[in-house]
């Protein structure tokens, strides 16, 4: 249980389960990645940009220090996410070549683990406030359900 997700009321299919016991596994023993101040919440909607570009960076109310790796694979995750479920690999091979064109470390060896996991907590997410009565999407829910098996 997190301020995201209560894993002792939400409802468990086999997908879940597998993608629960893969992100412990992991975890458990990551490779060496980079660690620094993330934003934790990156996405379009959370950039303001001009004709000039991307003139800043809004919400950080998730911000901590974690993987940049992971930060990364939530931002493709969101960039390459297709209505059906599906990741179109070309937008996440575009996003991860131009992040490591600009700077950023090249840790692309843990990004599908690392999408799996942030699709998981979103997936999480979703079920806790189903299963607690609050708000939730079935549409959405059931694009990140097919997300995350594509991971499995």
């Amino acid at each position: 249980m997190n301020d995201t997700w209560d894993w002792h009321v939400l409802e468990r299919t086999p997908t879940v389960e597998r993608a629960y016991a893969a992100a412990r596994e992991w975890l458990a023993d990551p490779p060496p990645l980079a660690t620094s101040a993330v934003h934790g919440d990156f996405h379009p909607e959370n950039l303001l940009a001009s004709e000039r570009g991307i003139e800043a960076v809004i919400d950080w109310e998730f911000a901590r220090l974690d993987w940049p790796a992971a930060d990364l694979a939530a931002a493709v995750t969101v960039l390459s996410l297709q209505k059906d479920g599906t990741i179109d690999r070309g937008i996440a091979d575009e996003t991860v070549a131009a992040y490591i064109e600009a700077g950023g470390r090249d840790e692309s060896h843990a990004l599908e683990p690392l999408m799996r996991q942030f699709l998981l907590a979103v997936d999480l997410h979703g079920r806790t406030r189903k299963a607690t009565g609050e708000s939730w999407s079935p549409e959405f829910q059931g694009m990140i359900d097919t997300a995350l098996a594509g991971f499995m």
